[in-house]
């Protein structure tokens, strides 16, 4: 992965000439190379930096590097964004309820958001500090799945998608190891998606049978996820 000079400067990526230049001054009189052991000094880095991002030429093919690697891995292996990511078509095509039927939570939380909005922002907070518990007590939350009369006679598994933007593990959530930005996470040390949770049902489920979902590996020990199935011609 190429380094991030914008970083090593201090500036963001859309500075003028003059910021950089003026970054690049301050920094020179700050990391003189008297100050440091022969050969192992930070100036090297920033002259490296300046070197590349005060020429535009030089800078633009940078630029286009640092934005090609946002979107590819080691050795060229494509990264995908989790939420972007599409299902893959199957070989054999999904029917009747032994198919998987995807349930993505804010669709599903539509129409209880209104009077649990808090609780509601409360579990993405409980998300995006990465497994920290910040809701002690809460009460549950019912997200409903509507079955035909065949799914519910024959039993089989839904998804539900969980919202989160959890901290990123290969830079501890730091966005970067040193001078580098991270290459999965693109410097914000968070990782956003949709992380399922599979929940199975039985043979002939009753109308109103509620499935209780441990959320405990999100850090969210106090607030299970209740599904409540109901069936579609009893509705």
């Amino acid at each position: 992965m190429p380094k991030n000079y914008y970083i090593i400067l201090g500036i963001p990526a859309t500075s003028s000439q003059e910021e950089i230049k003026a970054a690049y001054r301050r920094l020179a009189k700050e990391l003189h190379p008297d100050r440091c052991d022969e050969g192992h000094s930070p100036f090297q880095v920033i002259q490296e930096a300046y070197s590349v991002l005060s020429d535009p030429t030089r800078r633009r093919a940078y630029d286009d590097r640092r934005q090609h690697h946002k979107f590819t891995g080691p050795r060229g292996v494509n990264v995908e964004p989790m939420r972007a990511r599409p299902r893959p078509e199957p070989l054999v095509p999904e029917q009747g309820p032994s198919g998987l039927t995807d349930v993505r939570l804010p669709r599903s939380f539509q129409t209880y958001r209104s009077s649990n909005e808090t609780f509601f922002d409360r579990i993405l907070s409980n998300f995006a500090e990465g497994g920290r518990t910040i809701a002690t007590a809460a009460e549950p939350l019912f997200v409903v799945v509507t079955l035909t009369p065949d799914q519910a006679f024959r039993g089989g598994h839904i998804r539900i998608n969980l919202p989160a933007s959890l901290h990123c593990s290969d830079c501890q959530g730091h966005g970067g190891i040193g001078f580098y930005e991270c290459w999965r996470c693109g410097g914000a040390g968070l990782i956003s998606g949709d992380y399922p949770v599979m929940v199975s049902y039985p043979p002939s489920i009753p109308d109103g049978h509620v499935v209780r979902i441990s959320l405990e590996r999100f850090g969210m020990r106090d607030a299970p996820l209740n599904v409540r199935f109901r069936i579609s011609d009893l509705i």
